[in-house]
Formats: structure tokens, C-alpha cells, sequence
């Protein structure tokens, strides 16, 4: 089973807040790419980054974990820590983490921060689809191939057809991957109490913007914010004061 012991954290402890930041990081990153981000609030803050499980120096899992998984192991490590009120910053993937926190363990979250934040499914072209189930069945074809003559064949479908991130994930994390992006946490976000700031790139292909002005529609007490030129990752680098002094206005 995985457990709280077993992912990286780095703490910046600050005994007399009352408040704790925690830094969720999003798929493929780790916690330094929210770092320059994080840093900014130490001096009144306690800060935590974390490095997600099978991310920089974090353990990869021993099974496939949903966005669910990784809030129970969270709820789990804030338990250990002392009593403070938990705001959430999560980039992309680390969102949805955040929505599985809000809804089943709302007293962990005080406040939370969507940056570019993931867990809709995107509106498909229907040619986009049809590849889609095509590259599916051969896939499942290979894997049935292999497993009848011992070859090789799924594995160099995915090094050819697949996407950078699914390349790149190895073991269990690979199963994770899928079901982090066939994931749709839509039904969940009425559910959601706590306010919500929402950071989108007008750029962005990934989570686009009318990812953020759907959440802003179903969650009650959330704000939009559209950083103009800003894209997927370079909203974490290049435009970082802009995010600082966002969150600075929403944590006030």
C-alpha cells in the first residue's frame, strides 16, 4: 500500500502561523516548479512542497493510483503534522488532487488554488476520436500478441505512437498516467465549499482557459483570473510575480 511515508516533502516550518501553504506540483514536474512560486510566502506562512509519488525524489507506487488515492494519502500526512488551517496550490494534476481533498476531507482545506488547474475531459474533434479508438484496439492487439508469442510488440507501439508523458512514465505510473487523463471530476465541483482562485493561461492547450471558466460557472465561491500570453508551464516561470501577487490578494 502506498503511504505518506514513502513521497519527498521539503518544509519551510514557521511555528507562529496560523496558516500552512501546501504545493502540489503537476504531472511530469516536481516540487521545484513550484519553488520560486512557494518561497515568496515562508515569512508568514508555513510552507510545504511536495514531490508526488513516482516524481523527483518521491517513491513511484507499487499499483496504479486515481487523483482519489492521492488525497487519501495526503488527508493521512496532514494528520501528523500540527493543528494549522491548510490552504491547497496545485498546478495542473495537482488540482485534481485538491478537488478529491475539498469534497471528501473538506475540514483539511481552508482555501485552495487552481494554477493551470486539470480534471475535465476536453472537447474531442470526432476525427480525434475515431484515431483514438483506432490506436486503443491496436494497442490491446499487440499486448494480446505479445502475451501468446513472448514479444515486444506493445512496447514499441507506445515508444511510437504514444505521448511524451505516457514515454516517459514508467511502471505503474504509466497506468496512472491513463487514469489521470480519462478522469472527469465534473460531478464533484458542486460540491466544493471553500473559496477557490482559479490561474489560467490564455495560451494554454492543455488546460485551456475554458477549463478555468467552467469551474468558475460550477464552483459557488471561486474567482477567475486569465494571465494573458501565459501558457501550460511558462505560467509557473515566466509569470510567477504575477501568480504571487494574485495569491497574496486571495489569501488576504
Amino acid at each position: 500500500m502506498a503511504s505518506y511515508q514513502d513521497f519527498y516533502y521539503k518544509i519551510y516550518k514557521n511555528t507562529e502561523a496560523k496558516h500552512r501553504l501546501i504545493f502540489l506540483h503537476g504531472w511530469g514536474l516536481d516540487h521545484k516548479s513550484l519553488e520560486q512560486i512557494a518561497t515568496y510566502f515562508t515569512d508568514r506562512y508555513e510552507v510545504i512542497l511536495i514531490d508526488q509519488y513516482g516524481c523527483g525524489n518521491s517513491k513511484a507506487p507499487n499499483k496504479a493510483l486515481d487523483s482519489f488515492a492521492y488525497a487519501e494519502i495526503y488527508q493521512e500526512f496532514i494528520q501528523t503534522l500540527p493543528s494549522k488551517e491548510n490552504i491547497w496550490i496545485g498546478h495542473s494534476y495537482g488540482a485534481r488532487v485538491i478537488i478529491q481533498l475539498t469534497t471528501n476531507f473538506p475540514g483539511l482545506v481552508e482555501k485552495a488554488v487552481f494554477i493551470a488547474g486539470a480534471g475535465l475531459k476536453r472537447k474531442r474533434s470526432i476525427y480525434f476520436k475515431i484515431k483514438a479508438k483506432i490506436l486503443k484496439l491496436l494497442g490491446s492487439s499487440c499486448k494480446i500478441i505479445d502475451k501468446i508469442f513472448n514479444t515486444k510488440l506493445k512496447e514499441v507501439f507506445a515508444n511510437k505512437f504514444g505521448s511524451s508523458d505516457y514515454k516517459a512514465a514508467k511502471g505503474f505510473m504509466r497506468e496512472t498516467l491513463i487514469k489521470a487523463v480519462t478522469e472527469d471530476l465534473s460531478n464533484k465541483l458542486a460540491n466544493i465549499n471553500c473559496p477557490i482562485l482559479l490561474l489560467y493561461g490564455s495560451k494554454d492547450n492543455v488546460t485551456p482557459p475554458e477549463f478555468g471558466q467552467i469551474f468558475e460557472k460550477a464552483i459557488r465561491n471561486s474567482k477567475l483570473i486569465m494571465i494573458k500570453g501565459a501558457d501550460h508551464n511558462s505560467i509557473l516561470s515566466s509569470y510567477y510575480p504575477q501568480l504571487q501577487n494574485f495569491i497574496e490578494e486571495f489569501l488576504d
